[in-house]
């Protein structure tokens, strides 16, 4: 009544778009309706501007320049014109302004404005952003279709607050979507999935037909008495444990391996029947241990349960083997998951493409654990790269990052032609 109907009266032909902000867990206590407003404008633009969140009150994690925009493309298809960014992210670091950008278009953006005129002109951003964007320009058109782990937001979903966005930055391959995922792949279930009347049965039929889920606590809290029982015996208990020491599961019911952080984490208590799941990744203390990751058998299925901390950025505070085991377990369908870097990205597309991303400060090196693929193939130099490891199908490679940015490659398979 305010915009659309007087605009169109003045000028019929004119075309009226609503930008979405970064700030998804927040629509419907500002404004914003992803499931009534889309259809009514002429098309949908995505907000994909982020904060560091050292110097910023709002909590925008980096991802959501990537996440933003595939969650929006998902909800208005072929409608959503492009990302939004502007500079405030970089005035502590440039770095973070030139991330913007090119998340977003690692998302595919169809286009990319700037956020706003008296802001940016004579300024430092420009000129390294033109350089950022002719980098981008030789390899954006190698690039399949973006994919990854579905993660189920339905619309005015709320609860673990960008949570996602941290698994993301973590180095899990994820792609948001707001209806629930139909696929053989692994589906993650966060808070704000519990929005859902009918997820219950929606999971029962998934498990049923052989997919896997992840849950998280927050999930877990929210569906305790709404019977979750007939998938897991896990409950959160209400309770919290703090401490640095981790343990990972081997043969049988006993851990093989002793790990140390650096900080203590704060986890809440789940607790489960004895012989009822199997505790893959846990928590330790004196005479005591806490799962952070569980697996559950279910039907054709298998149903995990993550631990999420209080903080959720003390996700990047595991050991580099914590986080390397539950990408292993979580992207088990995926064929592809990076081993150390708790804060390194992996970016998929469906045409055997792949984006690795630094989201440190400092130089860093991961192992890429792959199947079926023989050699990287650097699409911005061409030059190949072999694995440092194979196991079976399992091919194993090196890459070093530099901080606070990217590299592109080609999974070359085993049956492709060397490249001379």
């Amino acid at each position: 009544n305010l915009v659309l109907k007087p605009a169109k009266k003045v000028n019929p032909s004119c075309r009226v778009i609503i930008k979405y902000p970064n700030w998804y867990e927040a629509y419907q206590e500002s404004g914003y309706n992803t499931e009534t407003q889309p259809p009514m404008f002429d098309g949908i633009y995505t907000g994909t501007e982020t904060r560091d969140p050292d110097h910023s009150m709002q909590h925008l994690p980096r991802y959501g320049s990537y996440s933003l925009m595939r969650l929006m493309e998902n909800i208005s298809p072929g409608k959503n014109g492009g990302g939004w960014i502007d500079p405030i992210q970089g005035i502590h670091n440039l770095a973070y302004y030139l991330e913007q950008a090119h998340l977003t278009l690692f998302a595919k953006g169809r286009e990319l404005t700037l956020f706003c005129y008296t802001w940016i002109i004579d300024s430092i951003y420009m000129p390294p952003l033109g350089f950022e964007l002719e980098k981008l320009d030789q390899i954006l058109g190698e690039l399949g279709g973006p994919f990854g782990l579905p993660v189920y937001e339905p619309h005015h979903a709320h609860g673990e607050d960008h949570l996602y966005d941290y698994l993301g930055t973590a180095g899990i391959a994820l792609e948001p979507t707001h209806v629930f995922p139909q696929t053989d792949r692994l589906i993650l279930l966060t808070a704000g999935s519990a929005r859902d009347e009918k997820i219950l049965d929606r999971m029962k039929d998934h498990l049923s037909r052989g997919g896997d889920i992840c849950i998280t606590s927050g999930f877990l809290g929210a569906m305790q008495e709404k019977g979750i029982g007939e998938f897991t015996s896990a409950r959160v208990t209400g309770g919290r444990a703090c401490a640095k020491d981790y343990s990972i599961a081997g043969f049988g019911s006993v851990f093989t391996g002793e790990y140390y952080g650096r900080d203590e984490v704060l986890l809440p208590i789940i607790k489960h029947m004895t012989n009822s799941a199997d505790c893959l990744i846990a928590l330790r203390r004196n005479d005591n241990s806490f799962p952070v990751l569980l697996r559950n058998r279910y039907a054709n299925g298998t149903l995990y349960v993550l631990a999420v901390p209080d903080d959720y950025a003390d996700i990047y505070r595991y050991p580099g083997e914590v986080i390397s085991t539950i990408r292993q377990y979580l992207m088990s369908s995926l064929g592809i998951y990076m081993e150390g870097g708790s804060k390194c990205g992996l970016f998929l597309y469906d045409n055997d493409t792949i984006i690795i991303e630094s989201f440190t400060y400092r130089s860093t090196r991961i192992r890429l654990h792959t199947i079926g693929v023989s050699r990287l193939r650097d699409i911005r130099t061409g030059i190949e790269t072999g694995p440092v490891l194979q196991k079976g199908d399992e091919s194993i490679f090196e890459v070093p990052l530099q901080p606070v940015f990217y590299r592109a490659f080609k999974l070359v398979r085993q049956s492709a032609p060397v490249r001379t």
